[in-house]
């Protein structure tokens, strides 16, 4: 799960210096979009289970991410990782 995780870390940093965004805000919103899903087992399930609709796991999340008001980049990179069943490596990132 380390490699895949590194992988995707270097993605997003990509996407940060390609995108100019400020880092320390970057990493500010994924930790707050990993802690919430973390601290959730019921939204993990929800992310995490194949018999969800890849429709509705987008309006759940879009739905966190109005709430804790992160950038597109970072509902972008999570949406990814719930699409590749990655969203358990998030706090490693």
């Amino acid at each position: 799960m380390k490699a895949a995780a590194g992988k995707y870390a270097r993605a997003l940093a990509d996407v940060v210096v390609a995108r100019q965004l400020d880092p320390a805000k970057t990493v500010e919103e994924v930790s707050a979009m990993a802690g919430v899903i973390a601290g959730s087992a019921e939204l993990r399930t929800v992310l995490q289970n194949p018999s969800v609709q890849a429709k509705q796991k987008l309006a759940v999340l879009d739905a966190l991410v109005s709430r804790l008001g992160v950038s597109r980049y970072v509902r972008n990179f999570t949406a990814l990782l719930v699409d590749n069943r990655r969203i358990a490596a998030m706090p490693e990132m």
